[in-house]
């Protein structure tokens, strides 16, 4: 044989390996996906897309996501999803993720295997532009779901102009709203979804048409092009047993770049409401709770401060956020009109803050100043840097205690550069109008995850407005509407078992007087009732970094559930919640249990020194 043939027949055989080698790995990984009993969600790609950066980033904030809401999660690509047999992986695999951008491509079998999933009662969570394009990177004539969804959204090849297109997000009811997690003030009085200072909201949306098989009743939201045209924007349909959904908003993408509420309400409700999904919680105990957070910028608290004690405004058992500029000016050196929290009357105040929740840093020194400056790209980033830390060390110096809380003065805060900064000072927690009416998160800015170590505490907003100042100077609300909607957060934090933050400054309660002095003893009782629970940024950040170290896993066996839970930094107070079908009571020493009516158990671990556990949960 010449030495070219056998180069050949070597190469031939080295071919021949490779793919059998392959074939056996794809093999081995859909035995062990079909096999096992560990309770997963399924992230679908088209790996090919994953050459974008785009792509990767989009992925990167899905997994985020998921991390934060301790669901466990494995990445499939899809020419190897369709391989599987599909009611195997419903058995173990409550619900498949398709996300927008990582998904274009289907290919057509995706159709008929998705359809025995959801037959078998999964769930499938569709988002906005999968299945849209061919292997060659070109539009489809229509979506390769449409035969399932029975309708159309993919209209480039018909219609290119308007195929995309901004819209408002429009719910089709207020206890819609409330029931896919969104919060009263994300959305204006049409139900559709709305931005602090912003206004209803203009969201990229994909034109839809061809509707075939669709009622009313499948319809949570529209969205409303800007000719008034209305097109299903939130979609579900019953197959079989199962849950299939279509979210015409490109949630990756909007994750990415600061805007995290989406994304997260929306799986919550598929994950933990349709698919009954277990998971760890990520808030103490399991219970929902709210932040008070008080920025304390200007001369003008010296005064306003002081009465506000006297009318009650502190709590013993209502921790609060009070975030100080420790600074003699407010607009420019000189002018004396800063909270000087070194002078006497700065310094009683203080002394008497930090006995009440947590003091922490309002920027560099100067309020509006430090902003305007910040904001002008007058501050190199050392500057900035000079001036956010003489303001810790001011802070520090009164109370003794470590600042770990910042907020920016007028919310200027340039990403990242701002968070890097104040990860290097030990600040793990801090205010952030970005991801606005959400929860605490790592949060994304153009593509990428900003800080592991330093969370973002997103405000929640009324409409347009935070501050109890902007409600009344900006938007004339009265102080029934301030209460009513005050009340109504901290019954969403309660009935969603999640934390968000109200923020705003002393000298406004001046604007809504005694309404707010009401609400805080209302909020006593609601506390002392064990309907909410109020927490500073740093209690509420320091237990949400400690969830985040949590590993843990959810087996189904033939005798039940098989709960493990480890965590290098203790276990107490991590609370998982297991959906209740199938499953019957228990005890067990160590964990406290609740549940609600007909979903869940929420199983609390309360042994202080627990780093490792097992528990198992019987069957009915």
């Amino acid at each position: 044989m010449t030495r070219k043939k056998i180069g050949l027949l070597l190469a031939f055989l080295l071919l021949a390996l490779v793919a059998s080698w392959g074939a056996y790995t794809v093999y081995e990984r859909s035995q062990r996906i079909t096999s096992s009993n560990e309770l997963q969600v399924m992230v679908a790609v088209d790996s090919r897309q994953l050459h974008s950066e785009n792509a990767k980033n989009i992925l990167a904030g899905y997994q985020s996501v998921l991390e934060e809401e301790g669901v466990a999660s494995q990445q499939v690509d899809i020419y190897e999803l369709v391989k599987l047999d599909a009611a195997a992986v419903a058995k173990n695999t409550p619900a498949i993720l398709f996300p927008d951008r990582a998904a274009l491509y289907l290919p057509d079998e995706t159709v008929s295997w998705l359809h025995a999933y959801l037959e078998h009662g999964g769930t499938a969570a569709v988002v906005y532009d999968v299945g849209t394009q061919n292997k060659k990177d070109k539009y489809l004539d229509e979506s390769v779901l449409t035969p399932l969804l029975g309708f159309n959204y993919c209209t480039f090849k018909e219609d290119r102009e308007n195929a995309f297109h901004v819209g408002k997000f429009k719910f089709a009811s207020s206890d819609t709203r409330d029931f896919w997690g969104i919060p009263e003030g994300k959305t204006d009085d049409e139900m559709r979804l709305s931005g602090y200072s912003f206004g209803a909201l203009d969201l990229p949306v994909r034109s839809i048409n061809d509707i075939r098989d669709l009622s009313g009743e499948d319809i949570y939201a529209q969205v409303v092009a800007p000719d008034g045209t209305e097109m299903p924007g939130l979609i579900h349909k019953s197959i079989g047993s199962g849950h299939l959904f279509y979210v015409n908003l490109p949630l990756g993408a909007l994750k990415i770049d600061s805007d995290d509420l989406m994304l997260r309400s929306f799986l919550r409700t598929i994950l933990f409401k349709f698919a009954q999904m277990p998971h760890v919680m990520n808030v103490a105990q399991g219970q929902g709770g709210i932040i008070l957070n008080w920025h304390v910028d200007s001369a003008e608290e010296l005064d306003v401060l002081p009465e506000l004690f006297e009318e009650g405004f502190l709590h013993e058992n209502l921790p609060m956020s009070f975030h100080v500029t420790a600074g003699d000016y407010l607009n420019e050196p000189g002018d004396g009109e800063g909270f000087n929290a070194e002078g006497a009357r700065g310094h009683a105040i203080l002394e008497k803050l930090k006995d009440y929740g947590r003091v922490g840093s309002h920027g560099g020194w100067a309020h509006n100043w430090f902003a305007k400056n910040l904001f002008d790209g007058n501050f190199s980033e050392d500057e900035m840097r000079h001036y956010i830390k003489i303001n810790n060390d001011a802070v520090e110096a009164v109370t003794g205690i470590p600042v770990t809380e910042y907020a920016a003065p007028n919310g200027v805060y340039p990403q990242p550069v701002s968070t890097k900064e104040l990860e290097d000072m030990g600040i793990i927690a801090y205010y952030y109008t970005g991801d606005s009416g959400s929860f605490m998160n790592r949060t994304f800015y153009n593509g990428k995850m900003v800080s592991e170590q330093t969370i973002a505490v997103p405000i929640m907003p009324f409409g347009d407005y935070a501050s109890l100042e902007e409600m009344h100077h900006l938007g004339n609300l009265s102080p029934e509407q301030v209460m009513d909607w005050m009340q109504s957060l901290v019954s969403y934090s309660n009935e969603n078992r999640t934390i968000r933050m109200f923020y705003s400054h002393p000298y406004d309660l001046q604007e809504y007087p005694g309404m707010v002095i009401d609400f805080l003893d209302w909020l006593d009782e609601a506390q002392e009732d064990g309907e909410i629970r109020v927490l500073t940024m740093t209690d509420a950040v320091s237990f949400f970094k400690r969830f985040l170290k949590t590993e843990y896993s959810f087996h189904r066996t033939a005798a039940g559930m098989h709960v493990q839970l480890k965590n290098p930094e203790g276990l107490k107070d991590i609370t998982v919640a297991v959906p209740k079908k199938g499953l019957g009571e228990f005890t067990q020493e160590g964990l406290d249990i609740d549940d609600d009516d007909d979903q869940y158990y929420y199983i609390t671990v309360t042994n202080n020194d627990e780093n490792e556990m097992a528990f198992d949960i019987p069957a009915v």
